[in-house]
Order: C-alpha cells, then sequence, then structure tokens
C-alpha cells in the first residue's frame, strides 16, 4: 500500500512538463503521458530468456540456467530507511527518458534487487534492458546509475505470490535454503540472494515473485 501511495504521489513528477508549455498544451501532454505510464504498469512485460536445468523434489523448485551478456540498469541506496521506493524511481525515470537521447525503453520484469540475509544496510537494484543485448544501452544521465552485464549463472528458485516486504523474502530466502538442503543441495551461495518481483502493484492477484539463490 505504501508503494502504491508514493506512485501516485510521484506521478506528477515522473512526468513533469517544462514550465512554458501554455496550460493547454501542458494539460494534453500530461493526460498522455500519464496514459502511458499507467498502461506500462497493466502491459506484459519481457523477460530474461532462460534454461530449466531441472526441478527438484515434489515442489516447483526449479534450477535455471541464465545466459551471460544480459544489460540491466542498476543502482545502490545506501540508508534503507528510505526505502526501495527511491531506487526505483531512480531507474524508471531512466527507462522513461532521463538517459543521453532522451531513449524511451520499455518496462521488463523481474525488478532484480541483490539482499544480504538478516540486514537493513545498502540495497541494489537492477531493471532488465532487453533490446541492449547485443547494443549498448543510452548512457544515463543519473550518476548514481550503472550499466552492468550479467555473467552466465545457474539460480534455484520457485514462485511465491503476494505482497512482499523485508521479512517475507528473508523468510522465503530460509525456507527456500532448508527445502534445497533435505533434497541435497548444497552447491548455493547462502550469504546473498536476489530478490525479484514481476508485477506492478496494481496487480492484486496472481502474484510472482521469486528468490534466487546462485548456484556455486
Amino acid at each position: 500500500m505504501k508503494f502504491l501511495l508514493l506512485l501516485i504521489l510521484n506521478l506528477g513528477l515522473a512526468l513533469a512538463a517544462p514550465a512554458q508549455e501554455e496550460p493547454a498544451s501542458y494539460l494534453g501532454n500530461l493526460v498522455s503521458r500519464a496514459t502511458e505510464f499507467v498502461s506500462d504498469f497493466f502491459s506484459e512485460y519481457d523477460e530474461p530468456a532462460y534454461k530449466v536445468v531441472r526441478t527438484i523434489g515434489d515442489s516447483q523448485v526449479e534450477e535455471r540456467k541464465y545466459p551471460g551478456g544480459l544489460a540491466w540498469a542498476c543502482t545502490d541506496e545506501e540508508n534503507a530507511a528510505n526505502g526501495d521506493e527511491n531506487i526505483f524511481w531512480r531507474l524508471f525515470q531512466y527507462i522513461q527518458g532521463q538517459n543521453e537521447g532522451g531513449v524511451k525503453i520499455a518496462m521488463t520484469t523481474p525488478v532484480k534487487m541483490e539482499r544480504f540475509p538478516g540486514e537493513k544496510g545498502e540495497r541494489n537494484m537492477c531493471f532488465y534492458l532487453k533490446p541492449y543485448t547485443d547494443q549498448e544501452p543510452p548512457a544515463p544521465t543519473n550518476a548514481k546509475i550503472s550499466i552492468v552485464r550479467s555473467p552466465e549463472m545457474n539460480i534455484y528458485t520457485r514462485r511465491v505470490g503476494g505482497y512482499m516486504d523485508d521479512a517475507d523474502w528473508d523468510y522465503e530466502f530460509n525456507s527456500l535454503k532448508t527445502f534445497l538442503k533435505a533434497n541435497n543441495v548444497a552447491d548455493f551461495n547462502e550469504d546473498k540472494y536476489y530478490a525479484n518481483g514481476y508485477d506492478s502493484p496494481m496487480m492484486f492477484y496472481n502474484r510472482r515473485n521469486e528468490v534466487w539463490v546462485t548456484k556455486e
């Protein structure tokens, strides 16, 4: 709910038009951009292609292989008290055209966050940049955003629903870790995980969230 309220409050900032526009032109452009903005949140999103290597036990836990070289726009927030909304909006403004060339980039999934169990320190969040797998993405104009190419990696994961907070993500990580060990899978990184959200805050049912633990 907090995220949804911030989404509404920040809509005007994200879509702000230049002050010199005539009122009629400003209103028309604002309506057009708002329609486009909301449409993005109800669209079906592209995600990175992957191969399912195997399923584990009788659950929906998968080992997946993701190719290397995928492009991501990433940013950090040193003060976790600011929440994830601050870094989300920083990245969202990048794909809305706050980059060299003013290029608008389609929203994709997942929104990926690097997390360390139980810690409330620095947050790292990334958006997948599908169109730029084989070319360079437009350079960010915000110095706090960097373009990262992910290495090839295998991960263990499963899908869970609902809205997730810090405690939920840590709980799912610990639950997944326990399940893997019970099924004689121990070749994974226990020091950190990736929290992945696939839906807009306006998707109220059948939500998709995934904790990724990397295979070592």
